[in-house]
């Protein structure tokens, strides 16, 4: 593989790895309590950063990488107070969170990927110069969570009806089992009648009637009566 391929190969994981976690940091934000929602993006994030240093054999330090994302998301994070706002805030706050905590996620990753890709590392990565690109890539991000979770639900719909044309198809063979079963009991059933109706014919052949013996012995006697008359 040529260094052309492998850079490509490279970028083409770390996108994986930044869309998987940015669905999961969106499907984290939907959580109804502030504190734990926050808690469970900044713990993809940095589960996130951690594979992305991986990826590009930097060295990982997660109280290093906690600061910096503190530093580029901490005025983000605000929003999770919208889920204080009684009656419809625990739902506002969570489409709020889901696609601000995707998009940072997103935005992270992809700042980070550029980062680690020019031989960058956790120390020499300025937040501050990199707020404004960070920003930038926050909008690009929501855009993209949303259109990450319309994916999502055509291919959970999808996945439903697959499962349903599954569901159909195993009622479907078992009633065949139960009609080849039931084919199969008359065969048998059918293979015993003719067994016994053989058996029973040759029985009859066997066991001739007393009757139709004497008129048998009869009849020879006469004809050699006859003969003898001759």
């Amino acid at each position: 593989m040529s260094s052309l391929e492998a850079h490509i190969e490279q970028k083409r994981k770390a996108n994986r790895i930044v869309r998987f976690r940015t669905l999961l940091a969106a499907g984290v934000g939907f959580i109804p309590f502030p504190a734990v929602d926050a808690a469970g993006i900044l713990a993809i994030q940095l589960w996130m950063l951690r594979d992305l240093a991986g990826l590009y054999d930097v060295p990982f330090k997660k109280q290093l990488a906690q600061s910096i994302i503190g530093s580029l998301v901490g005025n983000i994070g605000t929003v999770g107070a919208v889920k204080l706002i009684p009656g419809l805030g625990s739902l506002l706050g969570g489409g709020a969170v889901a696609v601000s905590g995707g998009a940072a996620t997103y935005a992270l990753g992809k700042i980070f990927t550029q980062h680690f890709s020019q031989g960058g590392t956790l120390l020499t990565f300025d937040p501050v110069k990199s707020q404004r690109y960070f920003q930038q890539l926050y909008e690009e991000g929501k855009a993209s969570v949303k259109e990450l979770k319309e994916q999502e639900a055509g291919f959970q719909a999808a996945h439903n009806q697959a499962m349903a044309s599954v569901s159909t198809l195993k009622q479907t063979n078992e009633e065949l089992k139960s009609t080849i079963s039931s084919l199969q009991q008359q065969l048998e059933q059918g293979k015993k009648d003719r067994k016994f109706a053989a058996a029973a014919l040759r029985r009859k052949k066997k066991e001739t009637p007393f009757p139709v013996v004497v008129a048998r012995i009869l009849f020879n006697r006469g004809k050699r009566s006859f003969s003898l008359a001759l």
